[in-house]
């Protein structure tokens, strides 16, 4: 089976990954189940977002072929950034004293990249190279692994569309099993995002799917025959969630070099 990337688009927040989970539940976005062939590894770009079930591909460390500096935490995050090669070098702790900066786009690349160095290394990193976002959640058991590979220029210059601005699947309301992962500051930034889009339906955090049982390429029982309608499923009564059968955690120690 050939390569195809779960997602094409840039990671914003914790909502973009639980979106990117329902869709796959739901068999709308296809999830990755085998390990990348070594002529497949150049089919990853700017905007590749996989997907992964470790006990459904087997995959429980993530190669791409790409050479990586050390992971650094941003947020629920681990972020690494494409290197031209192995060299680094130190630096004294005021090497940076006299360097200017516009503190407006020190903050916006951090937000993409997280630290740029650490306190007394500098790497050589690739200009104009990819960085890589990785998390690993546990939700009922099943350990899923998604990793966003993006170039800041892209995401500074609107190129890439995040999950919950997807006309595809940005209104897909969340399962219980995986509100509980949910921050309050998401929830109201996606609100306030379909508020002010008139061709978008609003939000609701109150509306919920049910959970579901199976994560994988195959799609569930109820939406074997039809695929799920946002609209239908933002408008449609709903009964009160069930209590959440497991609190998702995430594993900020997962490695993907």
């Amino acid at each position: 089976m050939q390569f195809t990337e779960t997602f094409h688009g840039y990671i914003e927040t914790t909502t973009d990954i639980l979106l990117l989970i329902e869709a796959c539940r739901h068999g709308i976005l296809p999830v990755t189940n085998r390990r990348l062939f070594e002529k497949e590894r150049s089919l990853i770009q700017s905007g590749t977002i996989i997907v992964f079930d470790e006990s459904a591909s087997g995959i429980k460390r993530w190669t791409d072929g790409f050479l990586w500096s050390p992971s650094r935490i941003l947020g629920n995050f681990l972020i690494y950034r494409e290197l031209k090669n192995r060299e680094s070098r130190s630096t004294g702790p005021h090497c940076h004293d006299n360097i200017q900066h516009n503190p407006d786009s020190v903050l916006e690349e951090r937000a993409l990249v997280g630290s740029l160095t650490t306190s007394n290394t500098i790497y050589n990193f690739k200009e104009n190279g990819l960085i890589k976002k990785t998390i690993r959640m546990i939700v009922n058991d099943k350990h899923l692994h998604i990793i966003s590979y993006y170039n800041k220029n892209d995401v500074l210059n609107h190129r890439l569309t995040t999950p919950s601005a997807s006309p595809r699947i940005g209104c897909l309301p969340i399962s219980p099993d995986l509100m509980p992962h949910l921050s309050k500051n998401d929830t109201r930034k996606r609100t306030i995002s379909f508020i002010n889009e008139p061709k978008k339906r609003m939000y609701s955090p109150l509306i919920y799917s049910q959970p579901n049982s199976y994560f994988g390429n195959k799609l569930l029982t109820d939406a074997s025959t039809k695929r799920l309608n946002s609209v239908d499923i933002v408008l449609s009564p709903s009964p009160p969630p069930t209590p959440p059968t497991a609190i998702p955690t995430v594993d900020m120690f997962s490695y993907y070099q």
